[in-house]
């Protein structure tokens, strides 16, 4: 989370109470991504305030062929096959 202290934007430690205080519906999908400690608290917060486990999903994998065959198809990387 940001350290700005604009009012449009939130700062601070995103914890058991930012959770309890931003969400007002626990019957979604909540994607987390960031370091596997991250991840893990901010899971643990979100099933204690009585979010789904099944709704959250953490640890986000990509393949790295197909990023590179995505980059490749942007113009941005040589054909995936050149060495």
């Amino acid at each position: 989370m940001s350290t700005t202290k604009e009012r449009s934007r939130a700062s601070g430690k995103v914890d058991f109470f930012y959770l309890k205080e931003r969400i007002m519906n626990l019957n979604q999908y909540f994607y987390i991504c960031g370091p596997k400690v991250f991840e893990h608290e901010v899971r643990s917060n979100l099933l204690k305030l009585g979010a789904k486990k099944r709704y959250t999903q953490t640890g986000y994998k990509f393949n790295v062929k197909r990023l590179r065959l995505l980059l490749w198809n942007l113009g941005t990387l040589p054909h995936p096959t050149t060495p």
